[in-house]
């Protein structure tokens, strides 16, 4: 059996044909390190960087709760064009993790726009050391400047954030 380089060179035009097309379904991120693999570069706030027990490699945000104050970070961003951002993460707990704010939820998302004022959602998390993903279609965004921020409720245990994707919606 004969075997040359047109075997090669038609294998390697199919994986570019199909890696290709993968990064056309990505989603455009529109946010910095979402994923917190250049450590906190990007994002100002509370929380550090660590290293997942099931994923040493993958590296996510984790906020320590405080019994009385707020714990916050965020993430400055550009919505060009935009009609509307559609955010996406996922979030886990600790296993003694409990919110002082149960009717309001665990943490609130905010979109800062550059004029002043803010949308947000509160959000209620279970409490399970499994990944739980979080979405939020904001339809009210502005051009230049705008900024991300997480206000992280008091309460006890702790909270894991990683994969932090904002992807722009068009008109």
């Amino acid at each position: 059996m004969k075997s040359g380089r047109g075997g090669l060179v038609v294998g390697i035009a199919c994986f570019a044909l199909v890696a290709s097309s993968w990064a056309a379904d990505a989603p455009k991120n529109i946010l910095k390190n979402g994923d917190f693999s250049q450590n906190k570069m990007h994002w100002q706030g509370g929380g550090r960087i660590v290293s997942l027990e099931d994923a040493p490699t993958n590296k996510a945000l984790r906020i320590k709760l405080n019994k009385h104050e707020p714990v916050k970070f965020s993430c400055a961003f550009e919505a060009k064009n935009a009609q509307g951002v559609k955010l996406k993460f996922r979030v886990r707990t600790s296993a003694d993790f409990s919110s002082s704010s149960s009717k309001l939820g665990a943490f609130t998302i905010k979109f800062h726009r550059p004029n002043g004022g803010y949308r947000y959602s509160d959000r209620v998390v279970k409490q399970d050391p499994q990944w739980q993903v979080m979405t939020w279609t904001c339809s009210e965004v502005s051009e230049g400047g705008m900024k991300l921020e997480i206000d992280v409720k008091p309460g006890k245990g702790e909270l894991t954030f990683d994969d932090f994707v904002l992807e722009p919606v068009e008109g």
